[in-house]
């Protein structure tokens, strides 16, 4: 018998939660799989999976999987995490105008936005 259920949201707050601690990261990404697995055009999951492989140093996993939810997000609220968390994979990959890029974006969608602003202010930009 399993014991999670296949509930996209109680899935991807447990992977949120793992991530965020930097805990259980093997768990949290099976955890994060199944929830997109369940809910596959849900950008919050899909967020949540990309920042699980950012906290397990799989920037490019990462990259692919915050791309994708930022393209599902479109401009709904939300979307600036998602580029806040792109900058946070460019800034790791020494992408630097890409990282500023992602931030400044974050900022056009939520001026007031302030982990974009300070790593745009970090960088210089």
């Amino acid at each position: 018998m399993n014991r999670w259920p296949d509930d996209a949201n109680l899935l991807n707050e447990l992977a949120w939660s793992l991530a965020e601690r930097g805990v259980k990261l093997d768990d949290a990404l099976g955890f994060a799989q199944r929830a997109v697995q369940a809910s596959p055009k849900d950008g919050g999951v899909l967020d949540t999976l990309g920042w699980v492989h950012y906290k397990r140093g799989e920037y490019n996993a990462a990259e692919t999987h915050f791309t994708r939810a930022a393209e599902l997000y479109g401009n709904s609220p939300g979307v600036e995490e998602v580029w806040v968390h792109l900058g946070a994979v460019y800034e790791k990959k020494n992408e630097i105008e890409r990282a500023k890029d992602a931030y400044k974006k974050a900022l056009s969608i939520q001026p007031e936005h302030k982990a974009a602003a300070q790593a745009l202010k970090r960088l210089g930009g």
